[in-house]
C-alpha cells in the first residue's frame, strides 16, 4: 500500500512575512490516525474548516482536524473519487471516476451529470465564479444554474484528457492538461485551446501556474520554462512573454503540486522529491525543512 502524506500548507496563509530561510514542518497522517486509504487524489477545505479528501481506493473522507470520517450518502457506494471542488455557495462537487459528477448541498447528495451513452472516465471538477467545469474522457463541460450550458468534445486524434491544474482568472479559468491548456470563458461560455489566442503556446504543456494582477503565470513541470499572459479589463488576451528559467530541480525531479496565497502574495510549489519552493521576481527559492521526512509525491496543496 502506498504511503499517503497529507500536506497541510494552511499555515503558510497565516504567515504575513515568510522569509526564504524560514523552516517548515508538517504532519504525516496514515492508518494510525484513522485514515484508512492511502491513495488520496484531491483535497479541499470548506468554510466550516472541514477538510475533504477524494480517495480513489475508497470514497469521500471528511477530516475535522482530529478524526477522519468516511462519508456515505443515501446508501450510495461512491468509490473511486478522483476530484473534488468547492462551489461559491460552499456546496461540494466531486467526480466518481466511473459513475458521474455529484453535488453535496443542504445535507443532500445528488447526481448532477452522467453520460449515459458511453462508458466515461470522469477526471475533474473545478469551480468558476458562477458555475463549475466538468472534465471526462475527451469532453469539457460548463455547468451553470443546474444545467450544462456549453461543451467541447475533442476528436479521436487527441489523447484522453488528464487535468493537471485549474487556475481561476477574471471572467473564467485556465485548465492545464496533458494535451495543452484550455481557456474557459464565463462571459461567452466558450471553451478553447490556449494556442488559439497565441500561436507560441501550440504544443506547449504547462503543469502548474497562478493568476495575479491581470497576469497568468504558467510553468512546465521541470520549471525550465515560464510564461506570462496579460489579460485586459474585458478578459481578452493582450500579449504573452516567455522565459527560460533557471530550474532549481535536480535528478529528474518535477513539480507535482502548487498553490498561490493571495493574502501574502506567495506562490508555493512542491516537487516530487518533497522540496518546497517559492517563486518571486522570476526566481525560485527553496524553503528548508526542520525534519528529515519530506512530503514526497504530494499531489495537492492548499
Amino acid at each position: 500500500m502506498k504511503r499517503f502524506t497529507l500536506l497541510l500548507v494552511l499555515f503558510l496563509s497565516l504567515l504575513s512575512n515568510v522569509v526564504y530561510s524560514q523552516l517548515y514542518s508538517f504532519k504525516n497522517y496514515n492508518y494510525k490516525e484513522g485514515l484508512s486509504y492511502s491513495n488520496i487524489q484531491d483535497i479541499v477545505q470548506t468554510d466550516d474548516g472541514n477538510i475533504w479528501l477524494a480517495s480513489e481506493e475508497g470514497g469521500l473522507i471528511k477530516f475535522n482536524g482530529k478524526t477522519f470520517q468516511e462519508i456515505q450518502y443515501n446508501n450510495l457506494n461512491l468509490n473511486n473519487i478522483v476530484s473534488i471542488s468547492k462551489a461559491k455557495d460552499n456546496s461540494l462537487f466531486f467526480a466518481s471516476k466511473n459513475k458521474g459528477i455529484y453535488k453535496i448541498g443542504n445535507g443532500k447528495t445528488n447526481l448532477v451529470y452522467q453520460n449515459k451513452r458511453q462508458s466515461s472516465n470522469y477526471s475533474g471538477v473545478f469551480s468558476l465564479n458562477n458555475g463549475m467545469v466538468f472534465v471526462f474522457n475527451k469532453t469539457i463541460l460548463i455547468y451553470k444554474g443546474d444545467k450544462i450550458v456549453s461543451q467541447k468534445r475533442l476528436s479521436s486524434k487527441f489523447d484522453e484528457i488528464k487535468p493537471f491544474e485549474f487556475i481561476p482568472i477574471k471572467n473564467g479559468g485556465i485548465l492545464l492538461t496533458n494535451i495543452g491548456g484550455f481557456y474557459i470563458s464565463e462571459k461567452t461560455n466558450e471553451i478553447s485551446f490556449l494556442s488559439n489566442y497565441t500561436n507560441e503556446l501550440e504544443n506547449k504543456v504547462f503543469k502548474t501556474g497562478y493568476f495575479k494582477q491581470s497576469k497568468i503565470h504558467l510553468f512546465t513541470e521541470n520549471l525550465e520554462e515560464y510564461c506570462e499572459i496579460l489579460i485586459n479589463e474585458n478578459g481578452n488576451f493582450e500579449n504573452k512573454s516567455s522565459f527560460k528559467s533557471q530550474s532549481p530541480l535536480w535528478n529528474n525531479d518535477k513539480v507535482t503540486a502548487s498553490t498561490y496565497i493571495a493574502a501574502t502574495d506567495k506562490y508555493y510549489l512542491v516537487s516530487k522529491n518533497g522540496i518546497i519552493y517559492t517563486f518571486k521576481n522570476v526566481k525560485f527559492h527553496e524553503i528548508q525543512s526542520n525534519t528529515n521526512e519530506k512530503p514526497v509525491s504530494c499531489s495537492k496543496v492548499i
